[in-house]
């Protein structure tokens, strides 16, 4: 595949959150995925179950295993059993944006030399259907904690995966006494 460019740090490309089976190392080069010591973890979103229509804040942190790191982006998709995006994304942060049916960095924040970053001020507003396809959803998420020098050989890409069930609905018959 061909390289993307810096312009990347701008907003990220879509389709490498893993939701697809391609991920960012695609282009950023040298270092494994989930190379050891490091870790994407995603806090706020439902661990086990959702429910329609529910709005979810989250944060997405990017640990690396040495404070070394400058430069920091990430994206999340959420799919369905057919492999369709569901719900919204959103976020208030400046740095995060809706990318088509991702949300990702936008402007990859530069800090000092640091061990991790969390995007914060995100959200995920859940299907109104959550029947058929949508009973089960699959975040996929993707973090990179690079070094800041305008090549990606330096960079560290860490993925995860979360999968939730939706809740049941109770039964509305009326019941007599």
């Amino acid at each position: 595949s061909s390289f993307l460019s810096p312009s990347s740090s701008g907003l990220a490309p879509q389709g490498y959150t893993g939701a697809s089976g391609a991920y960012c190392t695609s282009c950023h080069l040298g270092n494994p995925r989930n190379a050891t010591g490091g870790s994407v973890t995603v806090s706020g979103l439902p661990s086990s179950t959702y429910d329609a229509s529910q709005m979810y804040n989250f944060s997405l942190t990017i640990s690396h295993a040495a404070a070394d790191r400058k430069r920091w982006g990430f994206s999340i998709k959420a799919v369905n059993n057919a492999g369709v995006a569901v719900g919204t994304f959103s976020s208030s942060n400046n740095n995060a944006l809706v990318n088509g049916t991702e949300l990702s960095h936008f402007n990859a924040p530069v800090t000092g030399s640091q061990a991790s970053y969390s995007f914060n001020n995100l959200s995920w507003t859940a299907p109104a259907n959550t029947t058929g396809d949508n009973s089960i959803i699959r975040f996929f998420f993707a973090g990179n904690a690079a070094d800041e020098s305008y090549s990606s050989s330096g960079d560290y890409i860490y993925s995860g995966m979360i999968n939730i069930t939706a809740n049941s609905i109770p039964d509305r018959k009326s019941t007599r006494l």
